[in-house]
């Protein structure tokens, strides 16, 4: 705390500095000015700089125990509103289902047969190009150990999609030229069932490994498809070898 005493002699103002230290007065002749700012002073014996307030801390009692300024009674409890609680769901919602996806993903790749099998030792050369080949390879997987190395070893095929993969499998086993002699069911132009053969049940069974996803019924269906267009698909391969 810093005090002044004032007074004067012969127009002469003086201000004394109280500051626990020895007393020294400074002289000095005032302007009037200043002299009406002493006026107003002239009568106190003490002035004192007026204290900061603290709005949020009681101030402390002299003599009694300190105010507690602890972390805990500063914390402020924040409630969440209704928008920022179902964005937190909906990002919560994203997140199980990309968890969900790359599941399926990670599935997928570990079904997938390895691209380094090898090829069964088949009685004939893929794709077959004739009726008797074909022959051969159904009496050659007739047998279950035979099937099952023929699928692993179809499974390896690519394939950007289902479908894609469907295709790839059947223009490895089947030329256009045995193709087109068959249909699914084989109940129509004369045409033989391609269902009887169990070369249908490695197919399926190759795209599987690769699909697990995918049902009997999509993998037939698409096989429809790429039999019924195999009577163009062999025109375009003549016409082409005719040009070249």
């Amino acid at each position: 705390m810093i005090s002044y005493r004032y007074f004067h002699n012969d127009n002469f103002h003086h201000l004394l500095l109280l500051d626990g230290i020895p007393s020294k007065t400074t002289t000095k002749k005032l302007s009037q000015p200043q002299l009406q700012y002493l006026t107003v002073i002239k009568s106190a014996k003490q002035f004192t700089a007026p204290q900061p307030r603290n709005s949020e801390l009681p101030a402390p009692v002299l003599g009694g125990p300190v105010a507690s300024t602890s972390k805990e009674n500063r914390e402020v409890t924040r409630t969440e509103t209704p928008l920022e609680k179902e964005y937190t769901e909906t990002i919560l919602n994203l997140l199980l289902e990309v968890r969900e996806q790359n599941r399926q993903i990670l599935s997928a790749v570990r079904g997938q047969v390895s691209s380094v099998v090898d090829a069964p030792p088949l009685p004939v050369e893929l794709p077959v190009q004739t009726e008797e080949e074909l022959g051969y390879l159904c009496d050659y997987i007739s047998y279950k150990e035979n099937a099952d190395a023929l699928a692993k070893f179809l499974a390896t095929v690519g394939g950007t999609s289902l479908v894609n993969k469907i295709n790839n499998v059947l223009k490895r086993c089947l030329s256009n030229n045995v193709a087109r002699n068959y249909n699914f069911r084989g109940m129509r132009e004369g045409k033989r069932a391609f269902q009887g053969l169990p070369l249908k049940e490695v197919v399926i069974r190759a795209v599987k490994l690769g699909h697990p996803d995918a049902t009997d019924s999509d993998i037939e269906n698409y096989i429809k498809v790429w039999l019924k267009h195999a009577p163009s698909r062999y025109k375009q391969h003549l016409i082409k070898q005719c040009v070249e």
